[in-house]
């Protein structure tokens, strides 16, 4: 079993070594004195080596937790190291898919469906609004305290009155509904609903 003393106490070699903690978890010790923290396990039938990070930012209780939480996919048939793939690949994707580039597409469709042109230019204006507070955070981590953020900020210009007020609700509802769904299926139906032939008199959204 390793210790905080034994780690700190490893000194670089010529070679690679590895340093056993228990049930497969190891300290690799590069000849550059990097130490990095690897698992080792059989997936398959087949041997493989988990990376769980480097130390210190990755410390020995860190180590083991990782470990044991890899053990815990194994055991329930999954591939510690493709799980872990997945979520880098998803953790990029939330990243790539902004509030900013969903409102903007979302609102391009609008168009392409035939909203009116002066409820798309107050539903830019009030994304405008928007933007700064959550336009740049990943969709899928907006919480309803940030959209409501938003709606607050809109309130504050005093122009929250029936039309307004409706197209800001597209707002809150592309913050909560939108990050939960796929843009391009959401869209259709609200910009489709938005562009039915209203009655005489009746105020756009």
């Amino acid at each position: 079993m390793l210790t905080h003393i034994k780690i700190t106490s490893a000194k670089p070699s010529e070679k690679l070594y590895r340093l056993h903690d228990s049930l497969g978890l190891f300290l690799a010790v590069k000849p550059n004195g990097s130490k990095l923290w690897r698992m080792n396990y059989r997936s398959l039938g087949k041997q493989k080596t988990l990376h769980l990070g480097k130390w210190p930012a990755v410390r020995l209780a860190d180590a083991r937790a990782k470990r044991d939480e890899a053990r815990k996919q194994i055991a329930a048939g999954m591939d510690p190291a493709i799980e872990k793939k997945r979520q880098r690949i998803a953790a990029r994707h939330a990243a790539a898919t902004t509030f900013e580039l969903v409102a903007k597409e979302w609102l391009v469709k609008c168009e392409r469906y035939g909203l009116a042109p002066v409820t798309i230019d107050k539903i830019r204006w009030l994304l405008e609004k928007a933007y700064p507070v959550i336009g740049s955070l990943p969709i899928a981590q907006i919480t309803p305290h940030e959209a409501l953020a938003v709606l607050r900020k809109i309130e504050a210009t005093g122009r929250m009155r029936a039309p307004g007020a409706c197209a800001a609700c597209l707002v809150a509802y592309s913050a909560m509904g939108l990050r939960r769904c796929d843009a391009t299926r959401t869209s259709r139906p609200i910009c489709e609903a938005q562009s039915r032939p209203r009655s005489p008199g009746t105020s756009p959204p």
